[in-house]
């Protein structure tokens, strides 16, 4: 192969890399409001940080890790860690919905990683709101 054959080769190659490398970067992204005296509010997701603000709790803008996502024809479910805990009271906070029903967004906060996915997670350790996802 010439020299110019292989810059060349070279070079969508890395443009392959760098479109995969900004896919994967995508991330979910959206304003959800909650409603009633309990879950009256706004939950931001940013590509970045995530922000919930409630009656009970607020999470002022703070970095997260996506550490589990599961997006499919039969259900969503996104699992953030809160990343900056000094300015949210939650140790994760999830954003779920059956794709059958996508007007039913809920989101959860959980006090402790190891609650998420828990059955019987008692009020005290979680809060748990039905959201409307603004914006469609």
């Amino acid at each position: 192969m010439s020299r110019t054959g292989a810059f060349v080769a070279a070079a969508f190659a890395a443009c392959a890399l760098a479109s995969s490398a900004a896919a994967r970067e995508k991330r979910f992204t959206g304003v959800f409001q909650g409603e009633g005296k309990t879950c009256g509010g706004k939950l931001t997701i940013k590509a970045k940080t995530i922000d919930w603000r409630n009656p009970f709790e607020t999470c002022r803008p703070a970095r997260y890790k996506i550490v589990e996502q599961t997006l499919s024809v039969s259900s969503f479910r996104i699992v953030y860690e809160v990343k900056d805990r000094a300015l949210c009271g939650f140790a994760a906070i999830t954003i779920e919905y059956d794709p059958r029903s996508p007007d039913d967004w809920t989101a959860t906060g959980y006090r402790s990683k190891a609650d998420v996915g828990r059955e019987g997670v008692s009020k005290k350790r979680r809060f748990r709101c039905k959201m409307e996802k603004l914006g469609k």
